[in-house]
């Protein structure tokens, strides 16, 4: 299998604005390789978070109509968080 086309690093000297174009040295390239997995990792954290996250929204809600409650009365309960408790009152 053949290796991947190594990316291109731009390099621009501030001074004399002259342009520099070279392949990413070894090191870039792994390190660039490294972040480009690290992110993929991190994403998929973030999605199968947001995913437990629904469920449990989902679950709760049932669990709330199963004790009574109207779809308004869920609705009012999750659109704002209660304050602690002992917490001031706001108004």
């Amino acid at each position: 299998m053949a290796e991947e086309e190594r990316p291109i690093a731009i390099e621009i000297d501030a001074s004399t604005g002259i342009q520099t174009e070279r392949p990413l040295t070894d090191e870039e390239w792994d390190h660039s390789k490294a972040m480009q997995a690290q992110s993929a990792e991190d994403s998929a954290r973030t999605a199968d978070a947001m995913a437990a996250t629904e469920v449990a929204r989902v679950s709760a809600r049932e669990k709330l109509a199963a004790l009574g409650l109207s779809e308004a009365e869920i609705d009012a309960m999750s659109a704002a968080p209660l304050p602690p408790s002992g917490a001031p009152d706001p108004a």
